[in-house]
Formats: structure tokens, sequence, C-alpha cells
């Protein structure tokens, strides 16, 4: 699913970025490389869980299918903004989500579980997003990847020292470890995002226009790109 700027979704979503104050420029690399995300999204119906959500734009999105009954928000601490329509915020741990088993038709987790520094609680998150899907729904997982070079490199300049990468390989392995569960859906992106970059060279223009050339390539290098995910169907 792609969500152009004439779209009224895509309006919502500037719009709550625009009344957090920040840029233009921003906002728009910013949905841009939610498309990235929003690639693995249907048609939903039924309850939606969104894990470590940050700002809920996914929530908007999500929010303006009609078969969508509720959206469950959880994070470790509380979101900028709570009153998107339809969704409601838990204050949990991933790796203990306080729900019961098979209760959603979906569940998601967009560039976040890398902020989690163990191996161990990755997998756990990823074990407890697939034990509260319904069978037959869907799990919608994007990461970090350590397949990136220079994902490591911004990573270790910019000092995001709780950032620890996932590869694809790794991601779809952690999630067959939990049950029968099939690909439906692949995404990827962005070769180089000079949103990461040295903080004094964030706002210079030639590496803005560096960026827009280099992205130019990433759909011939997808297992190369900063941002990989999948759409999975728990059997």
């Amino acid at each position: 699913m792609r969500i152009g700027k004439n779209n009224d979704v895509y309006k919502q979503c500037f719009k709550m970025l625009t009344d957090l104050e920040f840029g233009e420029r921003y906002i728009h690399r910013y949905l841009n490389v939610k498309q990235i995300d929003w690639k693995l999204f249907e048609n939903f119906s039924g309850d939606i869980l969104d894990v470590g959500c940050g700002i809920p734009i996914d929530a908007i999105v999500l929010g303006s299918m009609q078969r969508v009954r509720s959206i469950s928000i959880v994070d470790i601490k509380q979101p900028i903004v709570t009153n998107v329509p339809k969704s409601t915020f838990f204050l949990a741990d991933a790796t203990k989500l306080p729900f019961q088993d098979d209760k959603f038709d979906v569940a998601m987790s967009f560039s976040a579980i890398e902020h989690l520094p163990d191996r161990e609680g990755q997998k756990k998150w990823i074990a407890e997003m697939v034990r509260v899907t319904k069978p037959g729904g869907k799990i919608l997982i994007t990461v970090d990847n350590s397949w990136s070079l220079l994902n490591r490199i911004f990573d270790r300049y910019t000092f995001k020292t709780s950032i620890l990468c996932i590869n694809p390989d790794q991601l779809k392995q952690w999630i067959f470890n939990n049950g029968k569960i099939k690909v439906e859906e692949s995404t990827s992106g962005l070769l180089y995002y000079y949103g990461n970059c040295i903080p004094f060279l964030r706002f210079s223009y030639p590496i803005y226009l560096f960026d827009r050339f280099i992205n130019i390539f990433d759909a011939f290098l997808p297992d190369l790109c900063d941002r990989v995910g999948f759409r999975f169907r728990k059997l």
C-alpha cells in the first residue's frame, strides 16, 4: 500500500507531525521512509496490535481502514500522541505482552525490535507477537538491517549504542522457530539515509541530493538496504 501526498490519510499524518513541530522537509522525508513499512499493509480487518510505536502514525493509517475494529498500541513509555481513533494505549514490556493467546488479527512492529539491545530479548519480542496472533493472522515486522554497511557506520558515529540490528535471515528464522508461519510479502529500502548522518551535516543539501540519488538503486540490492521486513501469515 502506497499513500501519496494527495491522500487524506497522508495529510492527517502530516498534520500530526506538524503539530509536533517537525520541519516540513523532514516530515515529507519521514513519510517517504514510512512507505517501506506501509508496503506490508493490506485492507486489514479486526483487531490490530502495534508494538513499539513511538509516534502513532501507523495507527492513523490503520484507523482509516473501515473493517479495522481496534488498534492496541504497546510501548514502554507514553506516546507523544494518544488521541488516535480506534486506538488504545498499553504501557507494557514487548517481551511480556499483557494479552491472551490468539487475540489479534494483525500484530506489527516497525523499526523497533532492534532498539532492544540483547538477542534473547529480541527473540522473545518476536515470540510474543506470534503468540498473540490468531491462526490465519498476519505479523508485520521491519528492522534496521545489520547487512547494511552504511547503517552500521552511522549507527556507530551517531552514538546509537542501543541499536542492535537484525539481518533478514535472522528475522525469518526467529519467526519460523515459533510455529508454522509463511512469508507473504517483503519490503526494503534506503541504501543511505541522510537523517542518520553526522549531526553537523544533517541538514546539508548536498547530502540530501546524494541520498536521493543513491536510493534509486535500493530496489536492486534489497538485502543491503537500511530497513528490511516481511509480512508473515500464521498458519
